[in-house]
């Protein structure tokens, strides 16, 4: 019975190419899209899965009040993790991190720039992180050691053994080689190159070994792993106050981040969290869920469509005994004949579009072809569409009846076409919605990204600030400017992309604020570009500017400093004196507001220089010089630079990625829609040559035909619009509120999406309307 079942629906589908030929492509891209989008949610839902201990490892990060909202930070002072273990005997590991930039990694004449992480030997036990040579458990316990990635050994080693042999890092040190990484998988939290004991600092600048007891200078980031069966909420209890209990200056709480949110909940809104990656995600899902209902739309309507023709057939099988039950076994047999044929050119169409796919996603992922459960759980969505899609027109179909079909006509009534108008209405409700969701989300992006960030980004470049550009700085910096190509240089203590140091700063006598510190020289400003909006810029021409400091818009604020020019404030043990008041220079995320920072004369804690182009130079050249004056004076560092511009175009990386894969289904969406909406004008146009050909007899012209055959489609968008314009309004206003810097959502873009649905669907009608009415009305009628 079977058997033959699969026959007569493979003859079925065989005779009617152009239905089969759009179900299957229908059906196909949307399990391919909904495929992919599972492929990549998978990826980014099992961040950090692959650590043994990941439901009891928790990031500590620290909390401050500031204008009745608390602010949540990662950045914590440098004794927290070993106090954290020494008092608490629920933490069984704790580690603090620093993830650097790229040093320099020597062995003999190979040279080579590689990621840095400094971490205390317990983040071997803490994180899983495989070790193909060494031992884990004592791999950081010796100062000068490093463990290095798989790819770094064989760049400076070759295929030898590395464990035991010496490197020189940075110029520096010599450290012995103590373990080599096995793969990081792309999905970790922590990427790196070479790992360090953090000892190591204090061996390179003894000035760390002060810090052992400073609870006010926030540079670190903390890790613990917790014992067996405590919970992170009775450790969080016992640890909120333990910086106040250290130093009663620090008004500050901690808090526990788990591990599996790290990635997928990193949003924080007074404290707790608030979404993240997780919100987009879910977004993602939906839309791909949109996309493959949309093909199973295609298929219903298109089935129903050709009800009429496939009405005697209904009517013979009844009268020569086939049940209901049977015909609806048969037609779902057809609707599943479809899905599989249309899931075996989805693996093909994955398979082509993946590389495309991971270099939208800046992913590696890969279809595990080998793995069953893929197949299982693949054949088991074909089935699932399968059925879904064929389920409605089974039962449309098989409710005929016989006597009534085979008098010559199946007369369906004006009410037969609702339910299809309704599933096209549908179709584009989803798809007006996505095209205004694209609108929006574009828009705050260019937003954001517009968003003054107080500097000038452009021709600004930086590097590392080596010990021998510290020991010639003032000939280094009279070369670059007399290169012709420098404009300004200026060294700091971190990127200006970045937030390193929070400290606690005294002021008003026993006031106490924690800033964002930022180390610098004389040239700060004008190498930036940062405007004063009070005071005066360091100069050399006052001598007690060597205690000098300068504060931003939002520190005087949260300082509430009337008249803040000969302010006295505290930090790292010595008095300075506010000389300026800048404007706020945007430095962490693009997305928050701009923390109160103080920067302060103080060039022996510069480890980045930054060099500003003159404007209208050749680039190529200005680098080539550059680099001959850099490496002139340090030989030993290959010059490597990074362009600010571009390093602060990252921080929008992911926000970018979601926006191209909405913008790619949501093109996808639309595509679908008007496969099936082409398909439906196609029966529509067939079933109404007759009355084409007697509106043409009496006189009716090219164009009243075409409107005639189009009007509907128009409406039904129309009032598809007005149903999707408030969805989306509502659910895009909720995603804007996530946003501290947003826009509002513009009228226009309803109207916009309204317009651009209309226009797609007549012209993926008007083919099929024009065919209809060029048609020769003695063919259509000739039978009459």
């Amino acid at each position: 019975m079977f058997r033959n079942y699969f026959k007569i629906a493979f003859r079925s589908l065989w005779n009617n190419k152009g239905y089969t030929t759009l179900n299957v492509a229908g059906l196909a891209l949307g399990m391919a899209c909904s495929f992919l989008a599972a492929l990549w949610a998978y990826d980014e839902l099992t961040y950090d899965q692959f650590h043994e201990n990941i439901g009891s490892i928790y990031q500590v990060n620290r909390n401050s009040e500031r204008d009745g909202q608390i602010f949540v930070s990662q950045n914590t002072p440098y004794p927290l993790a070993n106090g954290l273990r020494q008092n608490f005997p629920d933490v069984k590991y704790a580690c603090r991190v620093d993830q650097d930039d790229a040093r320099l990694l020597a062995a003999g004449e190979k040279k080579v720039y590689r990621k840095a992480v400094f971490a205390d030997p317990d983040f071997l036990n803490i994180f899983t992180f495989t070790l193909t040579e060494g031992a884990a458990n004592s791999a950081l316990s010796d100062p000068r050691s490093v463990v290095l990635s798989q790819q770094t050994a064989e760049a400076l080693f070759g295929e030898e053994n590395a464990v035991g042999r010496i490197i020189r890092f940075n110029n520096e040190v010599d450290v012995k080689v103590t373990g080599v990484l096995a793969g990081i998988p792309t999905n970790s939290t922590f990427q790196f190159d070479c790992l360090f004991p953090y000892s190591l600092k204090a061996v390179m600048d003894p000035w760390f070994l002060k810090l052992d007891d400073v609870w006010d200078n926030n540079v670190v980031r903390t890790y613990i792993q917790l014992q067996p069966n405590v919970t992170a909420a009775k450790a969080e209890a016992k640890i909120v106050n333990f910086l106040t209990t250290r130093d009663e200056t620090v008004k500050q709480t901690l808090m526990l981040h788990a591990m599996p949110d790290w990635h997928l909940r990193n949003t924080f809104e007074n404290g707790k969290i608030a979404g993240g990656l997780i919100d987009y995600i879910r977004i993602f899902l939906w839309i791909a869920g949109f996309v493959l209902l949309i093909a199973c739309i295609n298929f219903m309507n298109l089935a129903t469509a050709r009800s009429e023709k496939r009405a005697k057939e209904v009517g013979i099988r009844k009268t020569i005994g086939s049940s209901r039950t049977r015909l609806i076994l048969h037609f779902l047999g057809e609707s599943n004949l479809l899905a599989f044929m249309a899931f075996a050119l989805a693996v093909l169409l994955i398979h082509v579009l993946l590389p495309w796919f991971n270099g939208l996603t800046d992913k590696s992922i890969q279809v595990p072809f080998a793995n069953p459960v893929y197949w299982l759980i693949g054949l088991g969505i074909a089935l699932a569409t399968g059925m879904a899609a064929g389920l409605y027109p089974a039962f449309y179909l098989s409710s005929f009846q016989p006597v009534r079909v085979l008098k010559g006509t199946v007369r369906l009534g004006k009410n037969a076409g609702i339910p299809r108008k309704l599933l096209v209405g549908l179709q584009f409700t989803i798809s007006i919605l996505l095209i205004i969701s694209v609108v929006v989300i574009s828009k705050q992006l260019d937003y954001t990204k517009d968003r003054s960030v107080g500097y000038d980004r452009n021709n600004l470049i930086m590097a590392d600030f080596t010990e021998e550009l510290k020991q010639n700085e003032e000939v280094l910096r009279n070369e670059l400017l007399n290169s012709g190509y420098v404009h300004a240089v200026s060294a700091t203590q971190a990127p200006m992309t970045e937030i390193r140091n929070t400290n606690g700063v005294g002021y008003g006598g026993d006031k106490e604020i924690g800033l964002v510190t930022v180390c610098s020289d004389y040239k700060y400003l004008k190498t930036f570009g940062i405007r004063l909006k009070a005071g005066r810029d360091f100069s050399r021409e006052f001598i007690t500017d060597s205690s000098a400091a300068l504060l931003n818009e939002s520190a005087v604020k949260e300082m509430n400093l009337t008249d803040p020019i000969g302010e006295q404030i505290e930090y790292g043990g010595k008095t300075y004196h506010v000389v300026g008041v800048i404007e706020d220079v945007l430095m962490d995320s693009p997305y928050a507001q701009v923390r109160p920072t103080g920067v302060f004369l103080k060039k022996e804690s510069r480890n980045i220089i930054n060099i500003r182009f003159r404007d209208g130079v050749n680039r190529q050249e200005a680098l080539a010089s550059t680099k001959a004056i850099v490496e002139g004076l340090a030989p030993a560092y290959p010059f490597a630079y990074q362009f600010v511009d571009e390093e602060y175009a990252k921080k929008f990386a992911t926000e970018e990625r979601i926006g191209s894969l909405i913008n790619a289904f949501a093109l996808l969406t639309i595509f679908i829609s008007c496969l099936g909406l082409f398909g439906l004008a196609a029966y529509t146009a067939e079933r109404r040559t007759k009355e084409i050909g007697v509106r043409k007899v009496l006189g009716a012209n090219l164009s009243s035909i075409v409107i005639m055959l189009s009007r509907e489609y128009v409406y039904l968008i129309g009032i598809a619009s007005l149903v999707a314009s408030p969805i989306a309004w509502y659910f895009l206003h909720n995603w804007l509120q996530n946003y501290i810097y947003r826009i509002e959502i513009p009228g226009w873009a309803f109207f916009f999406s309204g317009l651009l649905a209309i226009t797609i669907a007549l012209l993926t009608v008007s083919f099929q309307s024009l065919k209809a009415a060029l048609m020769n009305p003695v063919k259509s009628l000739r039978s009459e």
